[in-house]
């Protein structure tokens, strides 16, 4: 089994409903001992593996979606 570490960034998670939702926690739990969530989602619940709650997207500055690059760049290193 791969030992690589692995970062899911998305806006649309658990306890967001609808299909891509669901599909990304179910890939979350099917690599729960390599993976780091980050999402904007407020969580309320407990997950075997690390989630991260932070804002994904700039308010004001355009691009919004800039922020998420910013993030990438920041976890660049921790992450495979």
């Amino acid at each position: 089994m791969s030992t690589n570490r692995l970062l899911l960034l998305t806006p649309d998670f658990h306890p967001n409903v609808g299909g891509v939702a669901r599909y990304l926690e179910r890939l979350a739990d099917h690599f729960a001992d390599r993976i780091t969530v980050v999402t904007s989602v407020q969580q309320v619940a407990v997950f075997p593996y690390k989630v991260i709650q932070t804002d994904l997207l700039f308010k004001t500055l355009w691009p919004h979606w800039m922020k998420s690059i910013f993030l990438l760049f920041q976890k660049r290193n921790e992450y495979d």
